[in-house]
């Protein structure tokens, strides 16, 4: 027989937060509706929707998508729904709804309708009112309301450049692959800035740069976030970066001198060559 001894307790904050109700005595109070995120195309399920969702604009791009409302067998109103009303983004689209699955554009026996679903990049949301009976009629019996988020993921989360630390002007833009032409004797630096329009933007608080390896390494506070350091956008001059291939690595973390969440890792293969 195994027997377990108790060491310690660790508290970890993840990402994916679900808020509960619970009554005085505890017991968890079951949401009136579930809401969801539905691929048209194949009925299946691609996401359920809560309160504050983050929804990435990738996994909508190219596909036919409905959100579509159930009862769940431990909802208050089981038995009661008449009907339910769902507007999204106070009438960009309105569908009123007398069976469940209560989808945005409808459906026949579950399976989804086509709509536009052209969500907001930013803010959106979706009210339900649920109603006794039929066509909106009757008593209201409650309203579900989702406010959630699109978050453009497919732009680019950092802006990577190369500068001439002299005159802290742009060159180009760093891509990988990139073969890019510098003068000589051309003093170069690399400095990257977090794009406004990226889900990172106001997450990232320092970065670590990290030049083929080791060569060059720089911890950073503040945009921007520069190879060689520099004051308020002066890009200071360094040494490392040359001509031939050439890779960065960048870490970006939540907290000040690389402290709190890695949020992610990204790498830019470039070659210099002299014209």
């Amino acid at each position: 027989m195994l027997t377990y001894k108790f060491i310690d307790t660790e508290r970890r904050v993840y990402g994916d937060e679900i808020t509960l109700q619970i009554t005085a005595n505890g017991m968890i109070v079951a949401p009136a509706l579930e809401v969801a995120l539905y691929d048209t195309d194949t009925d299946e399920l691609i996401t359920v929707l809560r309160e504050n969702n983050q929804i990435l604009a990738s996994d909508l791009a190219g596909g036919n998508v409905t959100i579509a409302a159930y009862v769940p067998g431990a909802s208050p109103l089981v038995g009661s729904i008449g009907s339910v009303f769902l507007d999204l983004n106070e009438g960009q689209i309105t569908q009123q709804e007398n069976l469940a699955p209560y989808a945005l554009f409808g459906d026949r026996n579950g399976d989804f309708f086509q709509g536009d679903l052209a969500l907001l990049i930013g803010n959106n949301t979706l009210s339900l009112d649920i109603f006794a009976g039929k066509n909106g009629q009757g008593e209201v019996l409650d309203t579900v309301v989702r406010n959630f988020t699109v978050v453009d993921d497919l732009v680019q989360g950092v802006t990577v450049g190369l500068y001439d630390a002299d005159t802290d002007s742009l060159i180009q833009t760093i891509e990988n692959g990139d073969e890019i032409t510098v003068a000589s004797g051309q003093n170069l630096t690399v400095a990257v800035v977090v794009n406004q329009t990226s889900a990172y933007f106001g997450e990232v608080e320092s970065v670590f740069l990290n030049l083929n390896q080791g060569q060059v390494m720089q911890t950073e506070n503040a945009e921007p976030y520069a190879l060689f350091g520099d004051r308020r956008g002066d890009f200071q001059v360094g040494s490392g970066l040359s001509l031939g291939d050439n890779a960065i690595t960048l870490d970006l973390y939540s907290e000040n001198r690389l402290n709190g969440e890695l949020i992610d890792t990204i790498t830019r293969s470039f070659t210099l060559i002299e014209g």
